[in-house]
């Protein structure tokens, strides 16, 4: 996933994508978001974990 991001993010014709990932446990959540922070050069900025709905509604 982090790959596939990583090319998303750099393909010029996707203009600054926003990729948001839907996790069913709060486990899988928190390692997901622990292996995209571990690639911050590859995916040149920085991921943000949301915590609540309205935190991803005001993003």
């Amino acid at each position: 996933m982090v790959f596939y991001s990583g090319q998303i993010i750099t393909h010029p014709k996707m203009e600054n994508p926003t990729i948001v990932m839907l996790t069913d446990r709060n486990d899988l959540d928190d390692q997901l978001f622990g292996t995209f922070g571990n690639c911050v050069g590859l995916l040149r900025q920085t991921p943000v974990q949301a915590d609540s709905r309205e935190h991803i509604k005001n993003c």
